[in-house]
């Protein structure tokens, strides 16, 4: 699969959207620390995105590894928000 700057851009935006429609509100302790995770995703997101592009301007093979590392990361990142979100945060409500 060959990935171009405009798959990679609509794959970030895609994740980025995703995130900003969901914000988890059942826990009011900690929902200040819980939307800085969200946003520390989101800046990630967006220097790999920068990343990414920089290094396709010298060799569009190594871009497209790091998308697909990319995408790869972040499908852990996702998994790891999630069970934080099942297994501690909602014992705490």
């Amino acid at each position: 699969m060959k990935l171009t700057k405009n798959k990679l851009r609509e794959m970030i935006k895609e994740v980025i959207n995703e995130n900003n429609q969901r914000i988890d509100e059942t826990i009011p302790a900690v929902a200040k620390e819980w939307k800085a995770l969200d946003k520390a995703c989101d800046i990630l997101s967006k220097s790999v995105y920068n990343l990414a592009k920089a290094v396709g301007k010298q060799d569009r093979k190594s871009a497209n590894d790091l998308g697909g590392l990319w995408k790869y990361t972040y499908k852990n990142i996702e998994k790891f928000k999630e069970l934080v979100s099942k297994e501690i945060l909602s014992k705490l409500q």
